[in-house]
């Protein structure tokens, strides 16, 4: 795929991603707009920061590998955790008509 391509697709993603996460801090969270906002422009901006500091670790500490594994063994803690808080805060009572009962 060409590196045209995959850059593209990437800021899809990302672009898709936060404009997903402020309607879900809005809607299901019940935090105001703005607070939403905030949250997702700060997410992004460590999303950006956070690439800098990882291409630095592995150009000069890691390596290219070590540093995939590295961010993969991540990737799989954080998205393994992150439901967990999110389970409590969930209202189950607006689910009572669906049940088939």
């Amino acid at each position: 795929m060409d590196a045209a391509a995959v850059g593209f697709l990437e800021r899809i993603g990302f672009n898709g991603v936060q404009g997903n996460l402020v309607m879900y801090l809005s809607g299901p969270m019940g935090m105001s707009t703005a607070a939403a906002a905030a949250g997702a422009n700060a997410w992004g901006g460590t999303v950006l920061v956070l690439t800098l500091v990882g291409a630095l670790a592995a150009d000069s500490r890691l390596g290219r590998y070590r540093a995939i594994v590295a961010a993969g063994v991540l990737h799989l803690l954080v998205s393994s955790l992150l439901p967990i808080p999110t389970c409590k805060l969930v209202n189950y009572q607006h689910l009572k008509h669906l049940s088939m009962s």
